[in-house]
């Protein structure tokens, strides 16, 4: 059962830039298209319901739900769009017979300034489910779902993503991004660039990650992330009570550091496999495949395990 989150203060920053520009006279109908010249920087606010974003090999926004959306060009303000301020979040979720309080901490993003023109387009959504069509390539996708879910399918381009308890989506995603959500849980698969997630109360599962660089913080939640690429790195997990998981594909390099103050600390590779450098039950240091981009993987008391990646039940 979904976690259900009594949320005080969803406010995104997206919304914040949103307030500051001036919209222009375009208003289309909740299945009409805006074309774009140049890779748009899309807005997306849901009262919600489930949002799907999807890409297209042709240069047009398209928004279709039961609901009425509202879809408005508007002029690029280049320097807020580029320094996004999550503020404080915070809301109770239940876990079994538990009511928890769940809190994430005010956080400031860097969004890489769109390439090409200056196409904003702004998509309001008063409820229920929506689906959004973008060109394949974006300037900058933002999402502001409220509780809802969302997906994100064959996107390249920067994006931020927040919900409170919906769960987030991705298959197909490149690119410098932020997911953030209360107790949301969080799936990846086959999603590479710059990935940032934050998460109080919500599991993440990467099935395929090939990310350059990884940012991934937990609560409760556990992170279960399948490497199958990297890159220069870095890379961190961290969580306070969930477990952590990494399982390495075949000939990928890296050079791990695992530590949990409560929890135990496994090495599941066979012998020689991995080089141990230091072993201990709750510390653990191994240089896969002759060692590679750092990883660093902490948990206040959560079980931690380092394995090979091999096919998924």
């Amino acid at each position: 059962m979904r976690n259900h989150v009594r949320v005080r203060c969803i406010l995104t920053s997206v919304s914040c830039i949103i307030a500051a520009i001036a919209l222009m006279g375009l208003q289309a109908r909740a299945d009409d298209a805006v074309s774009t010249a140049s890779p748009p920087v899309v807005s997306v606010r849901s009262n919600g319901g489930v949002i799907r974003v999807s890409g297209s090999p042709d240069g047009f926004v398209r928004a279709a739900g039961l609901q009425k959306i509202k879809l408005s060009r508007f002029a690029l303000d280049r320097a807020a769009i580029s320094r996004i301020m999550l503020p404080a979040t915070q809301g109770q979720a239940v876990f079994g017979p538990r009511r928890r309080r769940l809190r994430l901490p005010a956080r400031q993003f860097l969004v890489p300034n769109p390439r090409g023109g200056d196409d904003g387009i702004l998509i309001e959504n008063p409820g229920g489910d929506m689906s959004i069509q973008v060109p394949n390539r974006v300037g900058a996708l933002f999402i502001n779902a409220q509780a809802g879910d969302v997906t994100l399918v064959r996107i390249r381009g920067p994006y931020v993503v927040s919900t409170a308890d919906g769960e987030v989506r991705m298959r197909n995603v490149l690119g410098r991004g932020m997911i953030r959500t209360l107790s949301g849980n969080i799936t990846l698969d086959r999603v590479g660039g710059d990935v940032h997630i934050q998460t109080a109360g919500g599991r993440v599962l990467a099935l395929s990650s090939f990310a350059g660089r990884a940012d991934v913080e937990t609560g409760g939640g556990a992170i279960d992330w399948n490497l199958t690429g990297v890159e220069a790195g870095a890379y961190r997990f961290r969580s306070d009570e969930g477990t952590i998981r990494l399982g390495f594909g075949a000939g990928v390099a890296a050079l791990v550091d695992a530590q949990s103050d409560g929890g135990n600390v496994q090495n599941l590779f066979q012998k020689g496999a991995a080089d141990v450098r230091y072993s201990s039950p709750h510390a653990l240091s191994i240089a896969i495949n002759g060692g590679g981009p750092e990883i660093t993987v902490v948990s206040k008391s959560g079980d931690i395990s380092l394995e090979p990646a091999g096919p998924r039940k």
